[in-house]
């Protein structure tokens, strides 16, 4: 089968160098470590929220976008590694306009397990939910003791005010 794409042209006498690579790899206070040290920015495009009522309080979520890290050299990984991880959240919702809310998304995300394209979970399912369990009693107990985020209802995470939602 023919297709339109240009065929790549080879460069003669270059090589290409591959770049450093940081360890997958390393500790954080002697805890087996993967992933950013310190913040990274995902770019999102338009994903879709879905929600189905549960109860008459809860409501069981999904949402599903495509992401990507738009800067230089910041995935290493092979594509087809997974990550699993937990998120507890707070969602607030301000509307804006007639039909538009700004959403914001703010909480915690633990990383129970991952693996690299054709290997295995870093972590069985057992103790990804054996370590599961131990966030979730470790959330509650700092919620009990008054030191977790709470949601607060007395101001708002933006300028609820500003028409455009920035």
């Amino acid at each position: 089968m023919k297709t339109n794409r240009p065929t790549p042209k080879k460069r003669a006498g270059k090589k290409r160098q591959k770049k450093a690579v940081a360890p997958l790899f390393t500790e954080i206070e002697g805890t087996p470590y993967t992933g950013v040290f310190n913040q990274q920015t995902w770019a999102l495009s338009k994903g879709t929220w879905n929600e189905s009522r549960r109860n008459a309080k809860a409501w069981d979520i999904l949402f599903e976008t495509l992401a990507s890290k738009p800067f230089e050299g910041a995935n290493e990984l092979p594509v087809g590694s997974e990550f699993h991880s937990y998120i507890l959240a707070h969602k607030t919702m301000v509307k804006t306009r007639k039909n538009t809310w700004k959403v914001k998304l703010e909480g915690k995300k633990f990383k129970l397990a991952h693996k690299e394209a054709g290997s295995s979970w870093s972590a069985n399912s057992t103790a990804r939910r054996n370590y599961l369990i131990k966030v979730l009693k470790e959330t509650l107990h700092e919620l009990e003791m008054g030191h977790g985020q709470a949601p607060s209802h007395s101001k708002t995470p933006y300028n609820a005010g500003n028409a455009t939602g920035e």
